[in-house]
């Protein structure tokens, strides 16, 4: 064989060569970035439903929607901010809005329930008294 010859042999052949992958909080490698990630929040759903888990296509599914997602999570954000202030000023107008109950000194407890009867519990409270 001539030198010629063997070059154009191994002319098809893919020799060493570099590359970009990436990896996911396991250590395991992946070719894309999205698969990695992927991977990443599978991991973080867990098993989901039986035999083979359902997480792999959500979590597919969470990353193709992130921007709506994100979006979701703003929103919500913002009204708990709102419930906050809500509450804030609801607490502002009347503080002492809890009525103290007093001591448990009793409770009645009737027999056996009866088929069709509604029973009722008498909880019996003293005062709060002023001393210790």
């Amino acid at each position: 064989m001539s030198r010629a010859r063997i070059g154009s042999e191994w002319e098809g052949l893919i020799m060493a060569h570099t590359g970009t992958g990436f990896f996911d909080r396991k250590g395991n490698f992946f070719k894309s970035a999205r698969d990695a990630t992927v991977s990443d929040l599978a991991g973080m759903l867990g098993q989901i439903g039986e035999g083979e888990s359902l997480a792999p296509g959500i979590a597919y599914m969470l990353l193709e929607r992130r921007a709506e997602i994100e979006r979701l999570f703003a929103e919500h954000d913002k009204m708990l901010e709102e419930e906050a202030v809500i509450r804030g000023a609801r607490l502002a107008e009347s503080p002492d809005n809890v009525a103290k109950l007093g001591r448990l000194n009793r409770v009645s407890f009737p027999g056996p329930p009866q088929r069709g009867s509604s029973q009722r519990w008498r909880v019996r409270f003293s005062p709060e008294s002023s001393s210790p």
